[in-house]
Parts: structure tokens; sequence; C-alpha cells
């Protein structure tokens, strides 16, 4: 069974206040995933587009949004699967916390 929203942006929120490489655009980028995750009744993975995520989170560089979504690849907190094709949406797992 999938964890809910709420318990898992407090896990998230929990964990990342630990985590030094964790800022403000992480969390941001984090939430908005998880929103999107939530909309998509919680099925992983799900698609997501870098222009929509971009204009939710107020990220204006391809750069810091690539350098965001890889830091919460790489620290665990998801799992992204790039799609090199613009034609193609990436995918995006919101990891299990419990």
């Amino acid at each position: 069974m999938a964890m809910s929203f709420e318990t898992c942006l407090t896990a998230f929120l929990m964990i990342s206040q630990k985590d030094a490489r964790v800022g403000s655009t992480h969390v941001c980028l984090f939430i908005v995933l998880l929103y999107q995750w939530n909309q998509n009744q919680k099925v992983n993975p799900f698609q997501i587009r870098r222009t929509e995520v971009m204009r939710f989170t107020k990220i204006r560089s391809r750069d810091t949004f690539t350098r965001s979504i890889k830091l919460l690849h790489e620290a665990g907190y998801i799992r992204y699967i790039p799609s090199c094709n613009p034609d193609v949406a990436s995918m995006v797992c919101i990891n299990d916390f419990s």
C-alpha cells in the first residue's frame, strides 16, 4: 500500500532537515513532485514534464532544475529516470520512507 501524501511529506521533511545538501529549492521541488505523484493516484513511476515542474516550483534555470532533481535522486528521496527525448516525458518514483 502506498504511503499517504502527509506521511511522505512529513518523513521527507524530518529526514531532509538533517541533510545539509538539501536547500529550499530541493524542498520545493520535492513537494511539487509529491503533489504530482498524489494527483497520479500514487502510482510509481509517474511522468513529469520539466517545463511544468519548473513553472510550479518557480525554478527559472534548467541547470538549477537538473542539479536539484539529480541531488534528490542521488540522496535517495526519489528515483529519477530522465528522458533524452524532448517529446517523451521523464519518469519519477517517490521513494518509500517507511
